[in-house]
């Protein structure tokens, strides 16, 4: 993708207010120019927000496991998120002292670890309720322990940052070393939908010497790949009670500053409240007061002025500029888990943190296809290629091709798994249609038509046969945007079924600089662009002599279409509590639902689960097959 660097803008905007030892986060001014370097993301965010708005959140929640108790407790799921730590070093002598070890990063990663799970201690709030109740963010950051080559990894990485122009003295900076300069060169990300890639560095211009002034930024999941990442300062290390990376991590999970919408300094405008679930930080549970970025933080008896009555505990808010950092709430919670589910499902699905010696088989496997792209004519960083693809259980985020990647990829086989990641993979119903969105960015700086491709090896014979094509789309010139294609896939009635067929997907360039090139087929070298393969199951129906209508008792099936299970034969069947186990006694999933459905949050291997759940009074206890 073609790179800019974040800090030039962000350092004159911080310069300007950093003359005292307030912290700062460079969060907002990093997504005000990934928008302007990507017109058509803000819109592509929007869609996004739109679609959460619309839903049953709290049905949703339920479903994937992240419930709550009766008194507002969180008794879900936790989540795992592995992550690199690529820590650029200074070889010069006078940055001796911003040396880190790897104990003290890993006591890090605990600490923040600990402020998301309300055990922290000290004053921050313990879970609970009300305005000094804490509330879990149930995510769990965990050191990466298999690298992209499937060797085993501490999850730290060390680089001479000394070899960049600059670094020594000015750190990450316009005059320094820029971020992409340290990813291009150095230490590029290790693929995102496996790890989160944290960069510890030992200043932002100049100021690595001083623990305040700009201290860390990251990027909200919906950004591209390239940008999803955090930069943070060594002093947020060395700070034993700094909260940087909980909060650069609160951004990274989809979370506003609680004074969204005006500035960190502003001591007398207060964000706009005409609705909460749509203005300032999107969360209904923090009120809109202003940042607490100056003077002493208020308790909870003051009066805030943004609402005219005593303070709630927003002052406290992480995800505020204050000095008394101490508490998340439930509704940053519930916003931080549907934006990681809506945008960055895989990463929580990832195998990187996995003990290597572990074995996890796949439930998929798929014929190979007779032929793969070959290599690609133009290596450039243009990241033309699919960016997102959601199709059924499917929800894939990628970068197109890129040639600034360590390891440019043309051709991304998603159809099987890896050492550190699990197989993308769906089941479409055979009569019925699914919907397939692909999205793809523009990143040239003229206009020009993108060709998209969709291929399902329908036969299963591993050629994708013309017959076999299921979209063929020529854009209009794009000049400011990508585009998201939809279209609606119905099987047709002689494609293999009950076995995982290969879909093939490619977005190329059609035209560049007035030359247009000739047309490609799912095996043809592509010019610009990038191929993803994935894997899709046709399902039969379910007739309705298929399920036993005895209401004395209620069968159980697991829907590989929507990966859920459904309660049959009773009307008023509902799961309640449940847990789901593996039949080694490994707790797969727990929560509470108020309906026939449980919507499963992970890739199931093949072979049988037991699952306990109540049936009115009753405890039942029963089996299910996923083959």
């Amino acid at each position: 993708m073609k790179k800019f660097s974040t800090l030039f803008v962000l350092m004159f905007f911080i310069n300007s207010f950093s003359q005292d030892s307030h912290k700062e986060c460079g969060f907002d001014e990093v997504m005000k120019k990934l928008d302007a370097r990507h017109p058509g993301l803000k819109k592509y965010r929007e869609e996004g927000e739109q679609k959460i708005l619309g839903m049953n959140q709290q049905a949703f929640l339920n479903k994937v496991g992240a419930t709550t108790s009766k008194n507002a407790l969180y008794t879900g799921q936790i989540y795992e998120i592995p992550v690199v730590v690529h820590v650029i070093e200074s070889q010069d002598p006078a940055n001796a002292n911003l040396a880190v070890t790897d104990q003290e990063i890993i006591n890090w990663i605990g600490r923040a670890n600990s402020m998301y799970a309300t055990t922290y201690g000290g004053n921050f709030y313990p879970e609970g309720t009300g305005a000094t109740g804490g509330n879990v963010i149930p995510f769990k950051l965990v050191l990466a322990k298999r690298s992209p080559s499937c060797m085993p990894t501490t999850g730290i990485i060390r680089y001479n940052g000394s070899d960049l122009p600059g670094y020594d003295d000015s750190g990450v900076s316009d005059t320094g070393a820029t971020d992409s300069q340290i990813k291009n060169q150095l230490a590029p990300h290790w693929p995102e939908n496996s790890y989160f890639n944290i960069y510890v560095v030992i200043g932002f211009d100049g100021q690595q010497q001083l623990s305040y002034g700009l201290m860390g930024y990251a990027a909200f999941p919906s950004s591209y790949d390239y940008d999803y990442e955090s930069f943070m300062k060594v002093a947020t290390i060395k700070n034993q009670n700094d909260t940087t990376l909980t909060h650069e991590l609160g951004h990274a999970f989809g979370l506003y500053h609680t004074f969204q919408g005006v500035a960190y300094t502003s001591q007398t405008t207060c964000p706009v409240n005409n609705n909460c679930a749509t203005d300032g930080d999107r969360v209904c549970d923090t009120s809109p007061s202003r940042s607490m970025y100056s003077g002493s933080t208020p308790n909870n008896n003051a009066i805030d002025p943004c609402t005219n009555q005593n303070y709630d505990g927003t002052q406290y808010n992480i995800m505020n500029y204050t000095n008394s950092n101490r508490k998340f709430t439930s509704g940053q919670r519930d916003r931080a888990i549907l934006m990681m589910m809506e945008y960055r499902k895989d990463l929580l699905n990832s195998l990187a943190g996995t003990d290597p010696a572990t074995i996890v088989a796949s439930p998929v496997s798929v014929v190979n296809a007779q032929c793969s792209p070959s290599g690609i004519v133009n290596q450039t960083n243009s990241a033309v290629g699919p960016t997102r693809v959601i199709f059924g259980a499917i929800n894939s985020m990628s970068n197109g091709y890129d040639s600034d990647e360590a390891t440019p990829v043309y051709y991304a086989n998603y159809a099987t798994a890896t050492c550190i990641r699990p197989a993308f993979f769906t089941d479409i119903p055979s009569n019925t249609a699914t919907e397939l969105r692909v999205t793809y960015a523009y990143t040239f700086n003229h206009a020009e038509k993108f060709k998209t491709k969709v291929w399902i090896d329908y036969n299963n014979n591993g050629v994708f046969e013309n017959s076999e094509l299921i979209v063929n789309n020529l854009s209009a010139n794009l000049t400011n945007s990508g585009l998201t294609l939809s279209n609606n896939i119905t099987p047709p009635a002689n494609a293999v079924k009950n076995v995982y067929l290969r879909m093939r997907i490619a977005v190329d360039a059609a035209t560049f600089n007035g030359v247009t090139f000739p047309d490609f087929d799912a095996c043809s070298q592509l010019q610009y662009g990038q191929m993803e393969d994935y894997a899709v199951r046709i399902s039969e129906t379910l007739s309705t002599s298929d399920i036993k209508k005895d209401n004395s008792e209620t069968k159980i099936v697991f829907i590989k279409t929507d990966n859920k299970l459904q309660l049959f034969g009773n009307n008023n069947a509902k799961f309640g509590n449940y847990q789901i186990y593996d039949m080694s006694g490994k707790l797969i999933q727990k929560g509470n639902s108020d309906t026939n459905e449980i919507q499963i949050n992970q890739q199931l291997m093949k072979g049988s689960y037991i699952i306990n759940y109540s049936e009115g009074d009753k405890k039942v206890s029963k089996k299910f097959l996923n083959n």
